[in-house]
Parts: structure tokens; sequence; C-alpha cells
């Protein structure tokens, strides 16, 4: 942040992103949006680590403080309905798989 300098970018391959949140060890990244997934990158990289199935829209990611779940919210379905949903997802091992 001192420099101001980009440091990586990478393409999300989804139309729109809602939300990005560190892992707790700053290790992955999580970030949400349309076309029905959540992506977990690493950060130096940006490479994808892993695309979890999700709605057609996820507005937020976050990750709990202890790194062992990451919460969604989004549409309960592919948006026809008004319903709205959130989930609470397992991650082993802070990420890993």
């Amino acid at each position: 942040m001192s420099t101001g300098k980009l440091r990586n970018s990478a393409p999300s391959g989804c139309k729109e992103i809602y939300s990005v949140d560190w892992s707790p060890k700053g290790d992955v990244l999580a970030t949400s949006g349309r076309d029905r997934k959540v992506v977990l990158w690493e950060p130096g990289t940006l490479t994808k680590l892993k695309e979890l199935d999700a709605p057609i829209w996820v507005i937020q990611v976050r990750f709990t403080a202890d790194g062992s779940r990451m919460l969604t919210a989004s549409a309960a379905d592919d948006g026809a309905t008004k319903d709205r949903k959130i989930v609470v997802w397992a991650v082993p091992n802070g990420v890993d798989q």
C-alpha cells in the first residue's frame, strides 16, 4: 500500500464480483458474485485454487475468525423467487482441499 503500485491482477471469469475476503492466515482469497461460483485464490499469484458451486449470485463471502468456516449470503435459487439463504461452508485445514 505504501507505493500505490499494482501488485497483481487476474480475470475473474464472472460478470460481476460482489465480495472479496482474506482467510485469517492471509493465504487464501475468496471472491463471490454472479455466475454460480465462489472462487478461492492463491493471493500471491492470483491462481484459482478451487471453484465452489453456488447459486446464480452470491452477494457476500466471509471467513470466520478461526478460518474453519466460510459463510455466504446468496439467492436461494436461480433468482426466480425472493428467497435468500445463508450457507456455512466447512474449510478443512484452512482451505487446503
